[in-house]
């Protein structure tokens, strides 16, 4: 588990030192809005906060759909491991049911 704390030393130590080092002024960086970056929100906006002029923090919606390519997909390959009867019972039949899809 990472805290909040944790998370502006990760920024701190390894995020602005590469960013000062490779992109002096003009990086962006882009979350995800995992939990650890959203927790605790006042200690880890902060930190953008003071580092504005050097890494330009981008908002990005939490798990956007619209966004994620691969998500919807996945309803695919499930619905026909599924629909398959009986299900299978083994490693070997749920191998072949894997390669067969």
């Amino acid at each position: 588990m990472i805290w909040a704390n944790d998370y502006r030393d990760i920024l701190n130590d390894e995020v602005l030192t590469m960013s000062s080092i490779l992109l002096p002024n003009t990086a962006i960086l882009q979350d995800d809005n995992a939990a650890i970056q959203t927790a605790k929100k006042k200690k880890v906006q902060s930190w953008f906060e003071e580092h504005q002029d050097i890494i330009k923090h981008l908002p990005w919606p939490a798990q956007p759909p619209d966004l994620n390519l691969i998500e919807p997909l996945w309803g695919i390959p499930e619905q026909l491991v599924r629909s398959r009867f009986p299900a299978p019972s083994s490693l070997k039949q749920s191998t072949d049911t894997r390669s067969e899809i």
